[in-house]
């Protein structure tokens, strides 16, 4: 869908200059059928090192740090969750059901309170 330009033989029409950085990672890639032009830059997200490969930003790496600490706390949520339930459940039926168990299936007391 997407091809640099200049790759097919036709160039497209002329950026004017929209605020474009000039890098030697930026490509502005032509689409055809939308008739407009798209940019793309590497280097907004990964910074270049040594040997030609690239590093995460510390932008990127928050947003990754951000992300992992919510599943984390989600997940947590869940098994501490869990774990009330299945204390709960234990104390009143007498049973030895574990977190896993409470985790994964629905636990029920069913009958009249003494």
């Amino acid at each position: 869908m997407f091809e640099p330009l200049g790759a097919s033989g036709q160039d497209g029409p002329p950026t004017g200059g929209g605020g474009t950085r000039a890098s030697p990672n930026h490509r502005t890639v032509w689409c055809p059928g939308e008739g407009a032009l798209k940019s793309t830059d590497i280097d907004r997200y990964f910074e270049r090192v040594s040997g030609g490969r690239y590093r995460a930003t510390p932008e990127v790496w928050f947003a990754v740090l951000f992300f992992g600490l919510a599943l984390a706390g989600i997940l947590g949520g869940w098994v501490v969750k869990s774990r009330f339930e299945a204390d709960a459940y234990n104390r009143v039926t007498g049973s030895n059901v574990s977190t896993w168990q409470a985790m994964w299936v629905e636990l029920r007391v069913q009958g009249e309170a003494h």
